[in-house]
């Protein structure tokens, strides 16, 4: 059943459902049979019927009314929740077998959905229901377990007719009917209205629905049973699924329903409890072959009426193809005319122009040979301009090369302007700051001299603060043209060093503090490449790198200096890596190759070491990347040009 579309239902459906399912119960005890076997227990059906019409909300009304019903039953007030239980289960599970996972409609209008429904919907849920209800009344003693199996079989095969006779007509016959008014709690596609049968059908019923009745009178069903299944598959093969239907539910309503309501007989009468299982098997093979037949009955009818559509359908088809191709050969036999009447016309029309056409030709001949003259001269005169366009487009060539050439130095040169003005405008602005303290202490230092008292001890103190104040100017302006010297290349020329040799020079100028801080240096001297530069500034890249991570170290741990090489096609790399402070690189990258500028001002120092390695490394060709968190130390990468 579709689940897509749902609606609300009438409140009086609950109630109703209730009661019909109440009246089921009651009518049912009329076929008691044992004390747990009725041979037409009528609640099944009406259960199967209310979930598939009303959805699992119906299980509550279904429960409900079991647990009323024990009485009838002889069941003691304690035990009626549990008997109740088994009937629940058995619903839910045709519900969820056929309609939830199977996907099936309850109009059964192929063979698949009638065989699917027999096995998940009825048999399958019915063998789980019996062997529980078995087990409650083994449990309860109200059954032997010695007769448990034979109970169960019987017991299934009698449950089994009920739902095949009553609810699977009433649901064929009845879905779309109540669904156009609104009493099913389902809506979707499955609730197409049958095909309405023709007069002839219910002719045609009249005669084996009129054959049971009288048979029932005159025939004792509970010997001649298989005559009423005889009658049930003649039906099939006549009048297909619907006929088998109703001929199948008014068998079971007059050789069993109707019989034990009124005279309250029953199979008791006649059979022990072994022949009943025969009788009961007999019976629901031929009610469930007769109905399997009518279905494909009814699907072999049905085909057929698509096929004879069909082959009409072609047939119109083919009549339409033909009376268009005659529209077509009639419309082709008028434009063939038209076109031969066109045709002449037009000959006519071109033999006037042919005779035009040859007094034309011979004038053109004339003026043919005149153009051929042209022509010749028109041709040297081509190749003599070719000659020239190729010489101007080499000319043009060369001076496009000129000019990109002259763009390129251009913008280099531009570019090299832009670079120095920024760097000059910064290196003012850093000479300015730099120089402004040790001239202002010299003024402030030159004002507070006692000139009129030359002898003054006070004197002395002020000139030696001058004195100092001096020397920490020259010392500014002797680094400032230091770093003038390195920017402007003037050092030396390139050549080829053995950086293993300068790194030796730098560890023995720093022996006293290297053995002072007892540093743990790293490093294969063996493997120190060979590069090209100006020795002065490898060695104060190297002393500068080695003398920061000494100065900087952290006060926790020893001090370790490694360093590592490696190459490229492009360049020599010497990785340098200690375990100091460190400083928040992320934080001041913008600031780091800036001079004069420090991070950690509790240790002495100026704030260059780090803008002279940057410059000197750009002097000699080379780059530097640098990298430091705090407290995890320091390093940097030297990439020197082969």
């Amino acid at each position: 059943m579709s689940i897509k579309n749902t609606r609300k239902l009438p409140w009086w459906i609950w109630p109703a459902g209730l009661i019909l399912h109440q009246l089921a119960s009651r009518i049912s005890i009329f076929y008691l049979y044992t004390p747990d076997i009725s041979d037409v227990y009528l609640p099944f059906a009406i259960s199967v019927i209310m979930i598939y019409w009303l959805g699992p909300a119906s299980l509550l009304v279904i429960y409900l009314s079991t647990i009323l019903n024990e009485p009838l039953w002889g069941h003691e007030l304690y035990t009626w929740p549990f008997f109740g239980i088994p009937e629940v289960i058995f619903t839910y599970l045709s519900w969820l077998f056929y309609i939830k996972l199977l996907k099936g409609s309850i109009y059964f209008r192929q063979l698949k959905q009638v065989i699917l429904f027999l096995i998940f919907g009825i048999t399958i849920p019915l063998l789980i229901q019996t062997w529980l209800l078995k087990e409650i009344l083994v449990f309860f003693g109200e059954t032997d377990r010695t007769l448990f199996w034979q109970r169960w079989l019987t017991a299934v095969l009698g449950d089994f007719m009920p739902v095949i006779v009553i609810a699977l007509p009433i649901m064929y016959f009845f879905s779309g009917y109540l669904e156009k008014r609104g009493l099913i709690a389902r809506s979707g596609e499955m609730f197409k209205p049958i095909r309405r049968q023709n007069a002839a059908f219910y002719y045609e019923i009249i005669f084996p629905t009129a054959s049971v009745i009288f048979l029932s009178l005159i025939l004792d069903f509970g010997k001649f049973w298989y005559v009423f299944g005889i009658i049930a598959l003649f039906v099939s093969l006549r009048q297909g699924f619907p006929g088998v239907l109703i001929v199948v539910f008014i068998t079971v309503a007059v050789t069993y329903i109707l019989p034990a309501a009124i005279f309250q007989q029953t199979q008791t009468n006649y059979f022990s409890e072994n022949e009943l299982i025969y009788i009961y098997l007999g019976n629901n093979l031929l009610s469930v072959f007769s109905i399997i037949t009518g279905r494909l009955v009814s699907d072999l009818k049905y085909a057929n009426r698509q096929v004879q559509d069909n082959l009409e359908r072609i047939r119109k088809l083919d009549q339409e193809k033909i009376d268009s191709q005659m529209q077509l050969i009639t419309l082709r036999e008028q434009q063939n005319s038209l076109l031969e009447k066109q045709v002449h016309e037009r000959t006519m029309e071109l033999k006037e122009l042919n005779d035009e056409l040859l007094t034309q030709t011979e004038e053109l001949a004339t003026m043919s040979e005149e153009l051929a003259l042209q022509r010749d001269s028109l041709e040297e005169q081509n190749k003599i301009i070719e000659q020239k366009n190729v010489e101007l487009q080499k000319a043009g060539e060369v001076l496009q090369k000129r000019i990109e050439e002259s763009t390129h130095a251009l913008k280099y040169s531009n570019k090299e302007l832009v670079s120095q003005n920024v760097q000059l405008e910064q290196f003012a602005f850093m000479i300015a700051h730099n120089i402004r303290s040790p001239i202002a202490r010299l003024l402030g230092l030159a004002n507070i001299f006692n000139v009129q008292n030359p002898e003054d001890l006070h004197n002395i103190e002020v000139l030696t603060k001058l004195q100092q104040s001096a020397k920490d100017l020259d010392e500014i302006v002797r680094e400032i043209s230091g770093i003038l010297r390195i920017k402007q290349g003037l050092q030396g020329t390139f050549v080829k060093l053995n950086t293993r040799v300068i790194m030796e020079k730098v560890l023995r100028a720093l022996h006293n503090e290297i053995q002072e801080n007892e540093v743990i240096f790293k490093a294969d001297l063996d493997n120190f490449p060979v590069v090209k530069g100006i020795e002065a500034y490898i060695y104060s890249i190297f002393y500068n790198l080695l003398s920061n991570s000494i100065k900087y170290g952290a006060d926790t741990r020893k001090i370790e200096i490694s360093v590592e090489t490696s190459q490229n096609d492009e360049f020599i790399l010497l990785h340098f890596q200690d375990n100091g402070m460190g400083f928040d690189y992320a934080t001041v990258k913008d600031k780091v190759f800036k001079p004069f500028t420090r991070f950690h001002t509790h240790k002495e120092g100026k704030g260059l070491g780090l803008f002279l390695i940057k410059i000197q490394m750009e002097s000699m060709g080379g780059q530097l990347e640098i990298f430091s968190e705090p407290d995890k130390g320091f390093e940097a990468k030297l990439f020197f040009i082969k």
